[in-house]
């Protein structure tokens, strides 16, 4: 076969290529249908050809194998078509059996590749939806036996691999929360990825993942300096009148009313330097009423002292 290469100003955009393909008519082919289907063969093997071709130029595309994009072609060559803005005869044959055609193809180099980039991207969404479904499936089954550490690591260990966004994945994380409350389990790694979603999401008035994290961190030791600063970006986050809601659970963890204290006045000059609540900040004489309510009465008492009149 040949091919030729039609260069166009300010760079390629679009290539025209000569092909020929042969087509073995069945018994029930007649001559259009065997004209029909030798064009139809031509330009697929084209679109395949050129489609793999084009893949090499397409960032953020090199997780998916060779063979894969192949695949991935093939199975929506009638997409790809599109790309195919101009279809010259050149030559055409018909002797009962055979169906012979050549044919001149131009090719939108940049339809092609965005067809392709767009394909792919819905591939491993169905790819990446078909993990997921598995995932949750095996964690809701491991949480049925937790009697080993090595199980509760693989239950942790695939879970922290669900973000916490989607209801289904919401779904397991509420049934991992409520089973290690439970049964008093820690570890680490899913420790760490509540943390991490603490800084993620963007809460609102129906969210119910944050009492469910927060009811599961309550009994599991105070914070260390990085997961305060994780916390302090969620109530960065949270709406006008949401963070009062939270504010008995944000101080929970904290075992003595030193640790409470010093917790409450960290938090408390963030807010008073605006950088609590959105999408306006909020105040902090207007919020201090609520967060004292929150505190034992000593550590109420001497915040107040030091904090009703906004004094640093």
């Amino acid at each position: 076969m040949i091919f030729t290469l039609l260069f166009l100003p300010f760079g390629l955009l679009a290539q025209s290529f000569e092909r020929e393909y042969t087509y073995n008519a069945s018994e029930n082919d007649s001559k259009a249908s065997a004209r029909k289907a030798a064009l139809e063969a031509l330009k697929s093997e084209l679109i395949e050809e050129v489609g793999v071709d084009v893949m090499s130029s397409i960032e953020n595309a090199t997780h998916v194998e060779g063979e894969e994009v192949t695949n991935i072609i093939k199975s929506s060559l009638q997409t790809f078509s599109v790309a195919m803005t101009k279809t010259e005869i050149l030559d055409e044959k018909w002797n009962g059996e055979k169906f012979y055609i050549k044919a001149r193809i131009e090719v939108d180099h940049d339809a092609m590749q965005a067809q392709i980039k767009k394909t792919i991207e819905v591939e491993a969404a169905k790819k990446e939806e078909t993990l997921q479904d598995s995932l949750r499936e095996e964690i809701l089954l491991g949480l049925r036996n937790l009697r080993t550490s090595e199980r509760i690591r693989s239950v942790c260990e695939k879970a922290v691999r669900l973000p916490m966004e989607r209801e289904k994945n919401i779904f397991v994380h509420h049934n991992v929360l409520s089973v290690f409350r439970r049964y008093g389990v820690q570890d680490p790694l899913y420790r760490a990825f509540l943390f991490q979603t603490f800084e993620t999401i963007t809460p609102d008035w129906q969210d119910a993942r944050l009492y469910a994290i927060f009811d599961y961190l309550e009994n599991h030791g105070m914070y260390d300096a990085e997961e305060i600063q994780s916390v302090f970006t969620l109530f960065a986050h949270m709406p006008k009148h949401m963070p009062s809601r939270y504010y008995t659970k944000l101080f929970a963890p904290a075992q003595t009313n030193t640790q409470k204290e010093a917790l409450a006045d960290a938090y408390l000059a963030l807010l008073s330097q605006g950088k609590i609540g959105r999408p306006v900040p909020l105040n902090l004489q207007e919020e201090l009423p609520y967060l004292l309510k929150s505190l034992p009465q000593e550590v109420a008492l001497s915040l107040k002292n030091k904090w009703e009149k906004g004094v640093k």
